[in-house]
Formats: C-alpha cells, sequence, structure tokens
C-alpha cells in the first residue's frame, strides 16, 4: 500500500488496524500478473495536526493506556485504486495500456480534466475484471473507469465528501514522557521479515484460491471431481492454519511491543515448525494443482489424438488383478479396443517407453481406423504400477503363462471372484446367511468352500487352504494348554472385517462370495454373508445391521435359501434372533418360510446335532405361527469348524498329537458329507424364491420409503432455489440436480469442513465424500460423525426458468410436500423401532447447512432467503404431522404404492432414485 507508514501497513496486514474501503486493497482475491494494471490516484485537500499548545496541554495529563502510538495528524482527500485484470491478447493490451496512460495523465491535470472520457460504450467488457478501492464508499462501489473518473472530477470540489487518507502516528512516550510502562516499536528487519511472510503467505493462497475455483476446465470437472474436492478442503486447511498463525503473531507483536518479550522470539517463530508446516502445505497444494494442470493438458492432447481417457481411481483394483479387471471393464472386443496402462511417476521416468507405445497404437489405428484406444490412468490408484503397458497381452508370452497358471489352479480350488452385476438366475445359487454375532458366519463360510473343496483332511493338508475371509481366532493346545492367536488371510487388506473390537460384529456389512460348484452342470453358489445381531453396541446397531441386511436383499433377484447359523447347546436364543425373524418375513412374505433352513457350527460337541438349542428354537418358531418351517433332519445342518481351524493352524506350524488330528479327520469326513447333503437339498428340494416379482410389503415399502426421503427433500429445496432465481433474478436461469452414482460405500463428515461453490448466486455446500476404506472413512473423525449416502449431488446451471411457470413450481412443491407427510405418517405407524422422524431430521440438517452457508460467504441474500422458506416448509410440515398424528389409520399398502409411483415421475426424484438403485447394483457387485 502506497503512503502507508511500515507498522500501520503491518498492523493493518495482520488484522491489528480496522479494514477500511481502500486498506481491503490487501485482501484482494485475484493474484497479480503480467495481464494486471493498477491505476492509483491520490488528491490530498486539507490536513489536520496536533496544535503545539494542544501537545504541551496533553503532556502535563496524566494517562494510564496500554496503546503504544498515539494519532497526531489526519490527511483527508481522495484515495483511489482500481485493478484492472486485462485480457490476455496484446493487440487489446497495448490499446488499453495508451487509454489508461491518457486516463492518468488527465486525472493528475487540472486544465485537461474536463476532456477525460474514453468514449467506448462497451468500456467495462475491456477487462475480465476490475475492482476498485477507495476510502470513498460511493467510489468504491464503482464498476466503469468512466464512471470513476467523472466521480473523482466531482468530489475534488466538493470536499464535504472526502474522507481520511493518511494518518501520522506517534510513539506515545514522546507525548506522554510520564508513561512508565516500557513499550518497544518492532524493529524495521523485523518489521520487514513478518510483512513479507504474512504477504507471501497471503499472495500464495489468493493464487490458489484463483486457480482452484475460477480457473478450473471442464475436463478437470469431468475426469477429477475427487481431486478437485480434496484440494479444496486441504485449501480450506491452509487458510485456518494462515489464520490461526496471523493471530500468533499479532499476539507475539502486542508482546514486544509492550515490552512482555524479546525480538528474538519473533524472528525464533518465522522458521519454527508450525510455520514450516504451514509452508510445506501450501507448497504441497501448489504442486498438486500444477500436475492436475499438467494432467489436463495430457488429457486434451490425448483428446486431439483420439485417444479416451480413463481413470483408474475408485474402480475396486489392486495390484495383484487389476489387469485382469481392465479388461473386464474395457475391452469388449480383442481386435478393436487397446488399452495404454501407465501412471504419471511412469510417464516422467519412463518417457521415451509412453511415447513409443503411445505411437505403436496411433499407427495401428492407421491400418485399422476401428481401433478404439484408451489411456488407463493409475496415478492416483492405492497402489504402484511397475511397468507401462497395453492390453489386451493375448500375444506376449507372460500372459500365456499366467492364464497356463491360472488354469491349473482352478483345477485345484473352486473359482471365487467378486458378484458379477449380471449373474443369470438360473446358474446362481443364492444363500443368505444370518446368524448372532460370534457364531461363527466368517469362519463357516471359509470352512464350507473347503469341506466342498476337499473330501478329506489328508487333501486339504496336501494343498493350500481356500481362504475367503481372514480369519483370526485363538486355539489352545497341548498339555500345558498354550494358547496361539492364528491370523490366515490378510486381515489389513479387507475392508470388510473388523477384529480389533471383541463383541462387535466382525463383519461390517453384507458381502457375496461366489464360486463354482462341482458336479452340478455349471451351477455357482453365492454365500452372502450378513454383519451378525447382538452386537455389544446395542439394539441401534442391531436395528442399522438389519437395515442394512433388508436393502441388501431387496437388491437381489431371487433367493434359494436363507439359513440361520446357530450354536448348539445354548441356554437362551439370543432376543434380537426373534425380531431378525420377523423383519426377514415382513418384507419377503410368508411364502419364503419353505426356503428357511438351520445349521449348526461346534456340532462335534453334540455330536452332529442341534443340541439343547433345537427345543428353544421350536418354541421360537411356534410363536411366529411359521407353520411351514419346520425343524426336522432334511433342514437341518450340523458341521464343525474346528477341523478348518486345525487346518489353518497346521499351515503356521502348530503341532497337534495323533489323537487331535484323528478327532479332526472325522469332524472333516462329517462336516464335508453334510456340505454335500445341503447343497444337494438346496438345488433339487427348495422352490427358487424370486424377489422382486413377488415383493408388495409393508417392509418393502418402509425401504423404499427410506431411500427416497433424501431425493424428495433435495428436489423441494431445489424447486424453492428455482421460485427465488424467478422473483429475484431478471435473467430467468434456473439450477438443475445432476445426482452421480456412488461405487463404493459412502459417507459424509458432518464434523469436517465443506467446500461452498457457487451456482446461479446460491451457495452450495459440496457433497464431500469419504469412500469407506480399511474399515472406516477416509477422514479421522468420530464414526458416528458419518452419514450414509446413497449418491452424490452436482449441480447445473439452465438459461432458462424452471418449467417457466412459477405457479407449476408451487405445485410441485405442495405435492412433494403432501407426499412426504404421507410418507411419515406410514412409517411412523409401521416401523416401530422408528423413534426419530427421518423427513423431519434431514429437513432441520437441510436448514443449519443453509445457516452455515450464509454465516461463511457473502454475497448470500439469495441463500438467506432459502433459509427463510425452508423454515416455513419445516413450520407446515410439523404443523400437519401433528394434525394427522391422532388418527391412527395407517394408510393402505395399495395406496403407498401407489404414491411411491407418483413421486418417482417427478424427474428431479426420478434421476436421484435411478442414481440411487445404481448405486446399490455397484455396491452389490463390489460386495
Amino acid at each position: 500500500m502506497i503512503d502507508v507508514q511500515d507498522e500501520l501497513r503491518l498492523n493493518i496486514l495482520l488484522k491489528l488496524a480496522p479494514r477500511t474501503e481502500f486498506t481491503s486493497f490487501i485482501d484482494h482475491l485475484y493474484p497479480i500478473d503480467e495481464y494486471t494494471r493498477i491505476l492509483f490516484y491520490t488528491y490530498l485537500s486539507r490536513k489536520e495536526e496536533l496544535s503545539k499548545k494542544a501537545e504541551e496541554q496533553i503532556k502535563s495529563s496524566m494517562l494510564r493506556t496500554d496503546a503504544t502510538h498515539i494519532i497526531t495528524g489526519v490527511s483527508w482527500g481522495i484515495y483511489f485504486v482500481a485493478v484492472l485484470q486485462l485480457p490476455p491478447d496484446t493487440t487489446m493490451v497495448e490499446t488499453i495500456d495508451i487509454t489508461l496512460e491518457n486516463i492518468k495523465t488527465s486525472l493528475f491535470d487540472d486544465d485537461n480534466f474536463e476532456e477525460l472520457t474514453l468514449n467506448e460504450p462497451d468500456e467495462p467488457q475491456k477487462f475480465i475484471n476490475m475492482k476498485v478501492y477507495s476510502n470513498i464508499p460511493t467510489l468504491a462501489r464503482t464498476t466503469s473507469l468512466t464512471d470513476a473518473c467523472q466521480k473523482i472530477r466531482h468530489f475534488k470540489v466538493n470536499d464535504i465528501e472526502h474522507r481520511p487518507i493518511n494518518y501520522d502516528l506517534r510513539v506515545i512516550k514522546e507525548i506522554y514522557p510520564q508513561q512508565t510502562d516500557p513499550t518497544n516499536t518492532v524493529g524495521i528487519r523485523c518489521n520487514d521479515q513478518v510483512e513479507q511472510r504474512f504477504l507471501e503467505l497471503l499472495s500464495t493462497i489468493k493464487y490458489l484460491y484463483s486457480s482452484i475455483n475460477d480457473n478450473i476446465s471442464n475436463v478437470l470437472r469431468e475426469y477429477f471431481k475427487v481431486q478437485l474436492c480434496d484440494i479444496n478442503i486441504r485449501l480450506l486447511a491452509i487458510k485456518k492454519k494462515y489464520e490461526d498463525e496471523r493471530k500468533r503473531f499479532v499476539t507475539l507483536l502486542l508482546d514486544w511491543r509492550h515490552a512482555y518479550t524479546g525480538i528474538s522470539q519473533i524472528e525464533e517463530a518465522l522458521n519454527d515448525e508450525q510455520q514450516n508446516i504451514l509452508i510445506k502445505n501450501i507448497d504441497d497444494l501448489k504442486q498438486d494443482q500444477q500436475d492436475l494442470k499438467a494432467k489436463e493438458q495430457l488429457i486434451n492432447n490425448l483428446q486431439k489424438q483420439e485417444i479416451q481417457y480413463w481413470n483408474a481411481a475408485g474402480r475396486d483394483l489392486n495390484q495383484f488383478d487389476y489387469e485382469q479387471r481392465v479388461e473386464q471393464m474395457l475391452i469388449r472386443d480383442d481386435g478393436l479396443d487397446r488399452v495404454l496402462c501407465s501412471n504419471d511417476t511412469l510417464n516422467k521416468s519412463k518417457s521415451p517407453i509412453f511415447n513409443k507405445l503411445r505411437d505403436e497404437l496411433l499407427e495401428q489405428r492407421k491400418s485399422n481406423p476401428n481401433l478404439r484406444l484408451t489411456y488407463a490412468d493409475f496415478s492416483y490408484c492405492s497402489f504402484p504400477v511397475s511397468n507401462i503397458i497395453i492390453l489386451p497381452q493375448n500375444q506376449m508370452k507372460n500372459k500365456e503363462d499366467t492364464r497356463k497358471q491360472s488354469t491349473s489352479i482352478q483345477a485345484i480350488h473352486p473359482q471365487i471372484c467378486d458378484t458379477p452385476a449380471s449373474s443369470s438366475q438360473d446358474d446362481i445359487v443364492n444363500i443368505l446367511l444370518l446368524g448372532e454375532s460370534g457364531v461363527g458366519k466368517s469362519t463357516f463360510i471359509n470352512a464350507f468352500v473347503n469341506y466342498l473343496t476337499y473330501n478329506t483332511l489328508n487333501q486339504a493338508e496336501l494343498n493350500k487352504p481356500v481362504v475367503l475371509i481372514p480369519v483370526s481366532f485363538m486355539i489352545t493346545v497341548g498339555d500345558n494348554f498354550e494358547e496361539h492367536m492364528i491370523q490366515f488371510g490378510d486381515a489389513d487388506s479387507t475392508e470388510n472385517e473388523d477384529f480389533d473390537h471383541p463383541g462387535q460384529s466382525v463383519t461390517q456389512r453384507c458381502k457375496s462370495y461366489i464360486f463354482h460348484l462341482k458336479h452340478h452342470n455349471g451351477k455357482r453358489l453365492r454365500i452372502i454373508d450378513t454383519p451378525g445381531f447382538g452386537d455389544t453396541r446395542g439394539l441401534d446397531r442391531d436395528d442399522f445391521n438389519m437395515q442394512h441386511i433388508l436393502t441388501y436383499v431387496n437388491n437381489l433377484t431371487h433367493l434359494n435359501a436363507v439359513c440361520f447359523l446357530l450354536k448348539p447347546n445354548v441356554t437362551r436364543l439370543n432376543s434380537y434372533f426373534r425380531t431378525c425373524v420377523t423383519q426377514l418375513l415382513a418384507l419377503l412374505g410368508t411364502h419364503v418360510d419353505k426356503n428357511i433352513i438351520f445349521c449348526f457350527t461346534n456340532g462335534r460337541s453334540t455330536f452332529y446335532t442341534p443340541g439343547n438349542t433345537g427345543p428353544l428354537l421350536r418354541v421360537m418358531l411356534d410363536s411366529l405361527s411359521m407353520n411351514h418351517v419346520i425343524l426336522k433332519k432334511h433342514n437341518t445342518f450340523c458341521f464343525d469348524s474346528e477341523s478348518f481351524r486345525y487346518l489353518v493352524s497346521r499351515q503356521q506350524s502348530i503341532a497337534f498329537n495323533d489323537l487331535d488330528k484323528q478327532e479332526y479327520e472325522i469332524s472333516w469326513s462329517n462336516s464335508a458329507t453334510e456340505s454335500t447333503r445341503l447343497i444337494n437339498y438346496i438345488i433339487n428340494s427348495l422352490p427358487v424364491y424370486h424377489i422382486h416379482n413377488q415383493l408388495k410389503s409393508i417392509k418393502h415399502a418402509q425401504l423404499e420409503i427410506i431411500h427416497m426421503i433424501r431425493p424428495l427433500l433435495e428436489a423441494m429445496k431445489n424447486i424453492l432455489r428455482n421460485i427465488i432465481l424467478f422473483d429475484n433474478e431478471p435473467s430467468k436461469i434456473s439450477i438443475k440436480l445432476c445426482p452421480k452414482v456412488i461405487y463404493h460405500p459412502t459417507t459424509i463428515c458432518l464434523s469436517c469442513d465443506r467446500h461452498a461453490i457457487q451456482v446461479a448466486k446460491f451457495w452450495i455446500l459440496c457433497d464431500y465424500h469419504n469412500e469407506v476404506k480399511n474399515k472406516r472413512p477416509t477422514c479421522l473423525c468420530a464414526p458416528d460423525r458419518h452419514q450414509s449416502i446413497d449418491y452424490t449431488l452436482e449441480y447445473e446451471t439452465i438459461n432458462s426458468p424452471a418449467n417457466h411457470d412459477k405457479n407449476r413450481l408451487m405445485d410441485q412443491l405442495a405435492l412433494l410436500l403432501h407426499t412426504c407427510i404421507e410418507f411419515t405418517h406410514f412409517l411412523m405407524s409401521t416401523a416401530h423401532s422408528l423413534r426419530d422422524d427421518p423427513c423431519l431430521v434431514a429437513l432441520t440438517r437441510m436448514i443449519d447447512e443453509e445457516k452455515e452457508i450464509c454465516s461463511e460467504n457473502k454475497p448470500q441474500q439469495l441463500n438467506s432467503y432459502l433459509v427463510q422458506e425452508l423454515e416455513n416448509l419445516k413450520k407446515k410440515y410439523e404443523s400437519r404431522i401433528h394434525e394427522i398424528k391422532p388418527n391412527q389409520n395407517i394408510i393402505e399398502l395399495p395406496v403407498i404404492y401407489e404414491r411411491i409411483k407418483i413421486a418417482s415421475n417427478y424427474p428431479e426424484v426420478d434421476e436421484q432414485m435411478a442414481a440411487v438403485k445404481k448405486g446399490q447394483e455397484n455396491l452389490m457387485a463390489l460386495n
């Protein structure tokens, strides 16, 4: 800032002194570069100073203050700074520079002042951006240089409008010699160092803000949404850290000025760890932003060469099978599709190889114009890619060797794979496995696969155990009861098993395991592992897990069997077991009871019978009036997983005596026989229960409604946005919701800061989401602060008013509100475990988010209107819910399904629900 004393300038920079209209120039948002021009004009009309007589009187008075300086003079006049960002056009820049030089001359030449004119009707359009800073508010609000110059002319002859432009400061001890409090002024060198450091930090942050928020291309928005959101989150963290550092240095400066500390502490603080961390975070973010710019250039070059770009991040790939998975995803025809796989590191270190392979593909396409070329970018994957390769590799020897090895392995082990999205109903046998937490479902699945694979324990020992799910258990052996912790499989690599919290369900969410069945004409078996009930975290967690299981089942096409896994010889059944059975029947209907079977683990201890659990189970089934479910030999199967535990333990060189081995051999033989009997019973004796054709139940309707709550409320909020735009924006633009499908279990953190973007003058919080990896979301906040979501939302500005009719918008809003009220009434009347109104909870959260936006972003007038409208909507909703509560008549099921159909016909609800369904399909394929 020009003509501002050093210490005052530092005070303004660190916000020790209040910002005025013209000193806020220091917060200028956009970076200064070769296309920036600054027009500075100052006019001094008068100066007021402390008279000698007044100074003498002050010196003789007493003063007690913590102030270090006193104002002894004020200069009045006009202070004007215009920061102009010119277009990157050399010819235009030269013309504008000549015009600006004429303006400067005219401003300082009173004789020629009246001749000042730009004579350009489109003068404001010459500049990409123009921002005026002035001590006169009217002048600061101008958006045209012509208007600004005319106002300056007017203000020069009307000094009543003049404002202070400068203050003279003197050390207070010069005026009050008797002042006893010791004070210091910051040394020139230290003052310059602090100012230089914070100016550098502030300018870099402004540069990052501008480049990240204003200069983002469509290419980056399309392919790097996650990376851009991450950069914005990191920028918010940097801004917060900068603010913390500013406050820290304010304290240090004040302490120095009052002589509480020495200047050395300020100098040390400039080089301490906190400053270094902030500088490193800024440098890292700059580098990542530059890397994205370089990636944008790479994509543009690829697109010019008609090579499709594909970001491999978030595709559920791993370093062991990514080649095969990429071929499955991208290669439809080996003769027509080619995929070049690499990452940024390889492109830099092995650029000749990358260029050679790319050029080879381009040459191939010259001879075959139908060739489809794709660049698969692994730069953002969690695992390294060691070589640049082209897929498919049919012609390469190592590919053939890999396939031969794979074939030989399949001859011994059943094929294990993730659930395909389009599996035939005829060749997939679906078994839903349910049971209490700790009953051993995951261990049972591992044991069951091995029993089907190896007929005898000796045969299994000669080969490697099949471990679908990492296992962890304690085993006691020997005469001295030695304890050994056995872990098999990589527990850290799975996102679905949590061995760290005893008593809680180890399995975190439903997951399918598919493998081929021998001797059954190519059929495949899908066992669906589920979270256990009776979780130590309480009934709320059991309810949560059950809702997740029901949602998963709701997305299946059919079930062949519902298997309840229990331990024999229990003294009482878990209280939630009854609820589990009840809710499952409520979703699927009573016809599914023909497909219910019972399996018991630890059968060796009860001679392969249900033991004491059998009578308890019969009493419970009778109480539910499940007439078709009878506990008989044909639908009851007893296993002993201990022989599998023995097999895994032997792999880790745990010694057993001959007697133990003999018992485990018998156990294996019995369990293998039961496994074969179970498969034959399901395939030959049980009817296939087709889900989608039969589901019309209260529980099914509840699940559909729960998934519709967010789409309904988001649609209503967007209708309110468009009504506000209709009333306040002459351009008549509108906002369109753009739901995006998710590919992994995803949450929104309610604690982390979410970046706000501006869409059609509304500030909207980004759906910055956490993909659930390694058993928890990617941020470190408490698990209960994460809310699961079915899709993410983006927004698009449309250059036409929404539906062109405000009355139509109001009608749609009323219809959706009425639908929400009916849905809530149905849920609260039928879902007895539901304590809170889910619509009201979500609506309240929406209002809180909008209030947060208003407090942190400017301008926020339209968001303020939105808060008012949402609060009015909430009042209408609560009033209507209160009116219908006394009426206990539940809305009939056909009526609810009709309401679901009508609400789904609204376009923005339908698009969101389509994203929900597709996301559920993706999670099914993943799990």
